[in-house]
């Protein structure tokens, strides 16, 4: 996932895509708290800066699991709340995503 990430992230700089914000957001199934995505995401880095990005990107370990699905829903929205209007979303997981309930 990281390597793929990275080769896309690549990608776009090659092509000067004008990416005005650049916005790191994780996320993971938390079975404490179902609904509060605060449980369940972590808005890790927004700057306007691609290598800032990248370095946040990099130092991302993955760790635990045991069931599998992850909130990804609830990582996409704390994404879409940061991002500029027209930004750009790109989503990267290990594994499908659940509903909540």
């Amino acid at each position: 996932v990281m390597s793929l990430a990275n080769g896309i992230i690549n990608k776009i700089v090659e092509k000067n895509y004008n990416i005005r914000r650049w916005v790191l957001t994780t996320f993971k199934d938390n079975k404490a708290n179902l609904f509060d995505h605060e449980d369940n995401t972590n808005l890790r880095i927004i700057t306007k800066y691609v290598n800032k990005f990248n370095a946040s990107l990099n130092k991302i370990s993955f760790s635990g699991g045991g069931d599998r699905p992850e909130r990804a829903t609830q990582g996409i929205l704390l994404t879409l709340e940061n991002l500029p209007m027209y930004g750009l979303a790109l989503v990267f997981t290990d594994h499908q995503t659940k509903d909540v309930g």
